[in-house]
């Protein structure tokens, strides 16, 4: 039964976003036919470089639509298979509403994944591009490897390092993200009239409240004053590695503590005060 509405819950949702990625797919390929084409990165004509500066502006709208709408469209179509008139059929299904609850955050949280990888790729094509392949080249290669080790020499921290943590902390966000906004309408369901408007409304005071208790737990616990003391008393020296560790590790462990009071709360409303009224 879980295989079955995990694909029913891909087949749904996939109409959207695949037709959302087939678009950027498109996008990006006219982008890297444009940008190896040496009549057009070598013309001075000003309509031309006109035409060139629009695309660029349009891809990277491009690229902020592509998440925007991936992540609207999730909290949209959790809302409405939950909550609403639909959520009505959806909780007639012989599975427990918490097995209905996980099959949509996973799914989400899926999608959300392979619109950074696409993202991902899609700039690694038009560089592919740009460069006419030349990004493969051994001298580019020695150029990279030598970027690496000024990077590590004068940050503290290995580039690789750097960018696990940045992968780490992008996906954690999207995870804590589609939470908060799960959260949100789960609390907004409660009410008997304006349950989107409530929903809403508990967004905005939840993202409040967070921001409130991070300022409050930094200066309670010396963070703040033990960084900046440890960077005087460096001079301002300081490794940057150790406070990239120390910012990534409070980052970590702020946004894990938000997503476990985040999920219990979305797993409490909806095993014991589901409201379909």
């Amino acid at each position: 039964m879980l295989g079955k509405l995990f694909k029913h819950e891909f087949k749904d949702t996939a109409k959207l976003m695949l037709l959302i990625y087939s678009m950027f797919i498109a996008i990006t390929l006219i982008g890297t036919l444009v940008l190896s084409n040496d009549a057009i990165q070598n013309s001075e004509s000003t309509p031309i470089n006109i035409i060139l500066a629009v695309l660029m502006i349009f891809y990277i709208l491009s690229i902020f639509a592509l998440f925007i709408i991936t992540y609207v469209y999730m909290c949209v179509h959790f809302y409405k298979t939950m909550y609403s008139d639909q959520g009505y059929l959806t909780h007639t299904l012989p599975v427990k509403s918490s097995t209905l609850f996980h099959v949509k955050l996973f799914t989400s949280l899926v999608w959300m994944v392979c619109s950074m990888a696409l993202m991902i790729l899609s700039i690694f094509l038009l560089v592919i591009g740009a460069s006419h392949g030349e990004i493969f080249s051994a001298e580019v290669a020695a150029e990279l490897h030598q970027m690496s080790l000024e990077f590590e020499q004068d940050m503290g921290i290995p580039m690789s390092v750097f960018w696990i943590h940045m992968l780490l902390s992008i996906l954690l966000s999207c995870f804590t993200y589609l939470l908060w906004v799960f959260t949100s309408a789960s609390v907004g369901q409660l009410f008997s009239q304006y349950k989107v408007v409530a929903a809403i409304v508990t967004g905005v005071v939840l993202y409040f409240v967070e921001q409130i208790i991070s300022v409050i737990i930094m200066f309670s616990t010396g963070y703040t004053s033990f960084m900046t003391d440890a960077f005087s008393a460096a001079g301002g020296n300081l490794s940057v590695g150790n406070l990239f560790g120390n910012l990534m590790a409070a980052t970590y462990i702020w946004s894990i503590l938000l997503c476990v009071v985040y999920y219990v709360v979305c797993r409490i409303i909806i095993k014991k005060h589901l409201n379909l009224e």
